[in-house]
């Protein structure tokens, strides 16, 4: 029995070193936090009498977390922030 060991041909035609061209730039870090302090009005709006708790749990997740909590104004009361980490 002979294994064939070479990558299928699709394979070949794939390009790593460059992304593809059909892809949109980022947004501007103004886009981000116009976008983020409106998600913190709208967020103030419908958790004004809630008790919310901020959970981030993504790595790095509390660098957006603190931003959105700095856009929520009026802060919803009783809201709890906590965090978690996973692993040693």
């Amino acid at each position: 029995m002979s294994h064939n060991l070479n990558p299928p041909l699709a394979l070949h035609r794939l390009s790593l070193s460059s992304p593809p061209s059909s892809l949109p730039p980022p947004p501007s870090s103004e886009t981000i936090a116009e976008r983020v302090n409106e998600l913190g009005a709208q967020l103030s709006v419908e958790y004004a009498d809630k008790a919310p708790l901020v959970l981030p749990v993504m790595t790095g997740g509390f660098m957006f977390a603190a931003d959105l909590l700095r856009a929520m104004r009026p802060s919803p009361k009783g809201m709890w922030v906590e965090s978690i980490k996973a692993g040693p």
